[in-house]
């Protein structure tokens, strides 16, 4: 049905990849570009048209959206930087924070290399899209695998502390690299005073934008979540081949089963150097 409908368009499909509970499409006519994804769930088939260009305005009337979905948007800062972070809900494996710096121009590069929210595609997609970002643009990656996790983490008293600290030292990452740099926009995650606080340890003196869902509505979030996750399923590849062990993402009943597994094998205390400990998962085993 979707390609029918995109044949009749006279558009072309340029390429097809498979996505979190989908299939995407980037289609094109002529020098018009747009980015379709098709969701299938229990209430139906869902269709999200990305970019912001005559073609995808088009689609979006053709597929009946009705609510819009565009690509990222530019803010109104000539230099500016975003952060996100990957892994916080995922039992094994490390918490990764990101933060990529965009002007202007290098937002415009960005865009047709088709940065978007990480959510939006494949494991395959991101991984590769992570290295076009981290050759191209000023960035800074916080990582912390699991055993540096758990030692954090008492201190902290909270994962949003730790994010605090970790979304602040990635901007300060960029802020370093970056000459010029006017604002940061974070894809907030709980109590906007936690990256307030930290930034200001790092004397940093920027606009600071904190609000839900800034991957899908600003381009150098979007790219900060791309990094952001590329960095967590590259540690989650490191844990797999350093213990011979699959860890699923997540927090569910399959991964709670792995990590029995786990513990029948390597036993409870190791269980800290793959694992984030004050997961619930850790006193249901």
């Amino acid at each position: 049905m979707i390609d029918d409908l995109l044949r009749k368009a006279g558009v072309k499909v340029d390429s097809t990849a498979p996505i979190d509970y989908g299939k995407q499409y980037r289609v094109s006519r002529g020098a018009e570009k747009a980015i379709v994804n098709v969701y299938q769930g229990k209430k139906g088939t869902r269709v999200v048209v990305q970019m912001n260009t005559p073609l995808a305005e088009e689609l979006r009337g053709l597929f009946g959206e009705t609510k819009k979905a565009a690509g990222p948007a530019f803010p109104a800062y000539a230099v500016w930087c975003g952060s996100d972070e990957s892994g916080k809900g995922d039992y094994f494996g490390p918490l990764a924070v990101a933060a990529v710096g965009l002007t202007t121009a290098t937002a415009a590069k960005a865009a047709a290399w088709g940065v978007r929210d990480c959510k939006t595609m494949s494991d395959a997609t991101a991984l590769d899209l992570d290295r076009r970002i981290r050759d191209g643009l000023p960035h800074k990656v916080i990582g912390w695998m699991p055993e540096e996790y758990n030692r954090r983490y008492p201190a902290a008293g909270s994962v949003n502390v730790l994010l605090g600290e970790a979304h602040a030292e990635a901007i300060a990452g960029v802020a370093a690299k970056l000459p010029g740099l006017e604002a940061a926009v974070v894809d907030q995650f709980g109590d906007e005073g936690h990256v307030e606080r930290a930034l200001r340890e790092h004397g940093l003196d920027l606009s600071l934008v904190q609000r839900p869902k800034a991957d899908e509505t600003d381009l150098a979030v979007s790219a900060a979540s791309v990094v952001a996750r590329a960095a967590f399923l590259r540690g989650l590849a490191t844990l797999v081949k350093t213990w011979g062990l699959p860890f699923h993402k997540g927090a569910g009943p399959e991964v709670l089963a792995h990590a029995r597994d786990f513990v029948r094998k390597h036993g409870q205390d190791a269980l800290g150097q793959v694992a984030k400990l004050h997961f619930k998962s850790t006193q249901q085993l």
